[in-house]
């Protein structure tokens, strides 16, 4: 078996001592955090309402889509807008977390 790579650590001879102090929010952050969940939950659901809506008026009109849908990898143009698009919505998910919020414009796509 050979050593461990230097700078890393050993998962035989884990270090010894306190844990790491991990911060990953300030105290008093708990509404920063309800207010990222809540913003998920309502991106979540519009993207899930819409999509019902639009894979129902297709079947409407004999054009079934969703086990292409299930298939299809985006590309060329449409894999750069979703691109953008994720990109985003992530900042404005940080935003919410660090407490800079997100405008109603801002959280509708």
């Amino acid at each position: 078996m050979s050593a461990p790579t230097e700078g890393r650590p050993d998962p035989q001879n884990p270090p010894r001592g306190p844990a790491p102090k991990r911060t990953v929010l300030a105290p008093g952050q708990l509404d920063d955090v309800a207010s990222a969940i809540m913003l998920l939950g309502r991106e979540l659901w519009v993207l899930t309402d819409r999509m019902r809506m639009l894979e129902a008026l297709l079947d409407q009109h004999d054009i079934p889509v969703r086990e292409q849908l299930e298939r299809s990898v985006p590309d060329g143009d449409l894999a750069v807008e979703l691109s953008r698009d994720a990109e985003a919505f992530a900042a404005r998910l940080l935003n919410t977390l660090a407490g800079r919020g997100a405008s109603e414009t801002e959280t509708s796509s």
